[in-house]
């Protein structure tokens, strides 16, 4: 409240002092005015009341009445000189009481029909004085006392100062009075009041209530106040309240956020301290360089998103995995999105971060589970394949070559090594053979103890018996494994495009082919395939016609091998897979005879015979047994290619009055990836009609995560290639992270190729749902099939 008087003190003597200047400048301009008002007025009466005698002592050329008239008027303070001239300017009479020089006031003496001075001068001495004339007879000139004017207007002056600074001094000490009365010991005690209302959070305590009970302004100030404080209480808890909330859900986000204008940061929560490596938001906040943490692009210019806040076509951006640097200059992946706001009354940039480094490093590890061989972490056979078809896209004939090898005798290294030691033997002789791969080759782990190398620019086929003749000078340096020392040795195959193959499988099998030939013949040298060139392309004309013939005849045959439940061991459905008898008993190979099929477009008529096979005998199940088992059809690329499998299913399931759950059909990976825009819309035709879609020998082929959400499937099948190696720690872990993969999205998972209580063991454990294979049952004709499902449910299992 001592600040509060003071200021009305200094207020009022602020007033005080204002009003007394205004007063001072109008009394000193009145003062001077009217000082000099006087003095003319003085003069001018000096002038006045002596003129008529100057005229009449000049008119009568009165000499000592004229000097007693100037003399009488230099004895007034205003006029220090007096001077009376004739007509002709002579002077007359003159007093002076100090030295001249200041400025003449002057008067011209008039009569009244007097004739002029020199006649009166001529008839005085004459002695005759003629009539009056009205002529001047001279001049009354006097000269003012300026000091003593000073003097006067400074003692009037200093009178009417004292008298107004006595005025206003009495003005401020009333004013002050006034206002302590009426307004400093109210607003005294108003402000005890609001600290005792502070003090208690009780706006009816101490002085207030009385305060507040007043009429008068006081009273209504009181009254507002108080009003005030609880409201401005209510909105500063909701405030408060508000901003803990905020804060809280900010920092407890996994999200990163920070707004920045121009890289000049303005906000980080705590998950952004914790994502850029900063203790806490406080630090980030006084120690980030967003320049440094949002590397620029090579150009030097800023992110698209950096910008937003200057740009009015654009409010938010999305953007996909961007690089980004921690404190400590390591660097992670995140995904961001930016959009523009409003910081304090101007434009600026949200940013929301999300670290995806480990999402995008198990994709990277998917996609090298599904494209690299686990033992060698060589690419495997479906990226070579892929390699191989991109290759050939630029080849030249004669110019693309693969070279095929075996690793010789790698049965007995595996009876003597043990499995692991035989892994690690192909694991050396892997790294040996990649270290002589450079250029454009490129060099692959095939299953089993196998090694293809690509080489798309040969200039003939020497260069790829060089490279082979290098591979054997490696490989003369012996193996230590497990304290053995091992010596291997090599088999080739070769091919040359288009020469021995139309395309990637074509070509790939010629070279393989080639190298079993060397492998049989023990020999020593790369085994090209032209020498079974001839023999091969008359085996495919044979079975392309003999497999025409089998179609219109009936020579095919479909059999089934049921897949089991792993929870209960209940049938659950079964694969129907065609077999073509031979007259001696046997049987000619699928692997021999569907590539012949899809190369000759006879795919199409196989297709169909299997579905319409497949649903007659479910008919016949379904009426000797009155189970309804659900059969998976094999679908080949080729047949995506046309609309012709749904409506071959739709007509087949009518015929024969089944419903369309009675039908799966099953679909490799690498025909769904390579054909993922045509695949999709009949997949979802197929599935909407109420066929259930299974993936077959999945982790063979490359699928990505945003592939494979796409398609409208329902089961994921093991390839048994993995089902064989999941014994093997890199054979579980691939098992592992497919079935994670599956049940992540939604679908049934399928390990077929189970053959071992071992196997079944472990893929139990890592939580496969379905099995097949020889280790439940073999496939079996329709009659076999029957009988196997009616014992079956004879022990409650069907």
């Amino acid at each position: 409240m001592r600040s509060l008087t003071t200021r009305l003190l200094a207020q009022s003597t602020g007033v005080s002092l204002a009003l007394l200047l205004v007063v001072l400048a109008i009394s000193l301009e009145l003062t001077i005015r009217q000082t000099w008002d006087r003095a003319e007025k003085a003069i001018s009466a000096s002038e006045v009341s002596v003129q008529g005698a100057a005229e009449e002592a000049l008119w009568q050329f009165n000499l000592q009445q004229a000097d007693r008239l100037v003399e009488g008027l230099t004895n007034s303070p205003l006029i220090r000189t007096a001077i009376l001239r004739d007509d002709s300017g002579e002077v007359i009479a003159k007093s002076q009481r100090s030295p001249m020089g200041e400025e003449w006031l002057s008067r011209s003496l008039l009569t009244g029909n007097r004739p002029g001075l020199d006649r009166v001068r001529a008839m005085v001495r004459s002695g005759s004085l003629p009539g009056e004339a009205s002529q001047p007879v001279g001049n009354l000139e006097l000269q003012a006392d300026y000091a003593a004017l000073h003097a006067l207007v400074l003692d009037q002056f200093l009178k009417t100062f004292w008298t107004v600074a006595l005025l206003g001094s009495f003005m401020m000490a009333s004013i002050f009075v006034i206002a302590l009365m009426t307004t400093a010991r109210p607003l005294q005690r108003l402000a005890d009041s609001i600290r005792a209302i502070g003090a208690s959070y009780d706006p009816g305590a101490g002085m207030a209530a009385e305060l507040v009970q007043r009429d008068d302004e006081i009273g209504q100030v009181a009254r507002a106040f108080i009003s005030t404080v609880k409201d401005l209480s209510h909105r500063t808890r909701e405030a408060e309240d508000a901003q803990t909330k905020l804060r809280n859900i900010l920092d407890g986000s996994l999200q990163a956020i920070v707004v920045h204008r121009d890289l000049n940061l303005l906000f980080a929560n705590d998950a952004a301290a914790r994502m850029f490596g900063y203790v806490d938001a406080g630090e980030m906040l006084e120690a980030c360089d967003l320049r440094k943490t949002f590397p620029l692009n090579p150009d030097g210019s800023l992110e698209g998103f950096v910008d937003i806040a200057g740009r009015e076509d654009l409010e938010e951006v999305h953007l996909l995995t961007r690089p980004r640097l921690r404190r400590d200059g390591s660097r992670f992946l995140a995904e961001i999105a930016a959009r523009k706001i409003r910081w304090e009354g101007e434009w600026a940039v949200q940013v929301a971060l999300i670290d995806v480094s480990a999402r995008v490093r198990a994709e990277q590890e998917l996609r090298d589970l599904a494209t690299r061989d686990a033992l060698t972490h060589l690419p495997n056979k479906s990226l070579f394949l892929e390699q191989l078809g991109f290759a050939l896209r630029d080849a030249r004939p004669g110019r693309l070559g693969i070279l095929f090898v075996n690793v010789n005798r790698m049965k007995g290294f595996n009876d003597a090594l043990g499995l692991a030691g035989g892994d690690e033997l192909l694991r050396h002789i892997g790294e040996r053979l990649r270290s002589q791969i450079s250029g454009r080759a490129l060099i692959a782990k095939f299953p089993g103890d196998k090694f293809a190398v690509l080489m798309p620019a040969i200039d003939d086929e020497s260069e790829m018996i060089a490279l082979a003749q290098r591979f054997d000078e490696l490989l003369r340096a012996r193996f230590t494994i497990a304290g053995q020392s091992v010596q291997a040795t090599l088999s080739y195959g070769a091919a040359v495009w288009p020469f021995d193959g139309r395309n990637a499988e074509e070509l790939t099998l010629a070279a393989e082919r080639a190298c079993g030939s060397a492998n049989m013949r023990k020999a020593r040298q790369v085994v090209f395939s032209d020498q079974s060139m001839n023999a091969e392309a008359s085996r495919r004309y044979d079975i392309e016609s003999q497999l025409a013939e089998a179609l219109t005849t009936g020579g095919l045959d479909v059999h089934y091998q049921p897949k089991i439940r792993v929870d209960d061991g209940r049938i659950v459905g079964a694969e129907a897979l065609i077999r073509w008898p031979t007259a001696d008993g046997g049987f000619i190979s699928p692997a021999e005879f569907i590539p012949v099929a899809e190369s000759t477009g006879q795919i199409i008529d196989l297709g169909r015979f299997v579905v319409r096979r497949v649903c007659a005998d479910q008919e016949r199940l379904a009426r000797d047994t009155g189970l309804m088992v659900p059969v998976a059809v094999n679908v080949s690329a080729i047949q995506f290619q046309n609309d012709d499998m749904l409506r071959t299913a739709r007509q087949a399931l009518e015929a024969h009055r089944l419903p369309p759950s009675a039908l799966q059909f099953e679909v490799t990976e690498s025909a769904t990836m390579d054909q993922i825009d045509e695949v999709v819309p009949m997949l979802a035709a197929l599935r909407t009609f109420g066929i259930r879609i299974a993936i077959d020998d999945f982790g063979t082929g490359y699928s990505s995560l945003s592939h494979l959400k796409r398609l409208p499937i329902d089961y994921l099948k093991l390839d048994r290639s993995f089902t064989r190696d999941v014994l093997g720690d890199d054979g579980r872990s691939i098992a592992s992270a497919i079935v994670g993969l599956g049940h992540a999205l939604g679908l049934t998972v399928i390990a077929e190729g189970v053959e071992t209580d071992d196997e079944a063991a472990v893929l139990r454990h890592l939580g496969y749902d379905e099995f097949q294979g020889f280790r439940y049952a073999r496939p079996m004709p329709i009659e076999r099939y029957q009988a196997w499902i009616l014992d079956q449910r004879a022990v409650g299992k069907a």
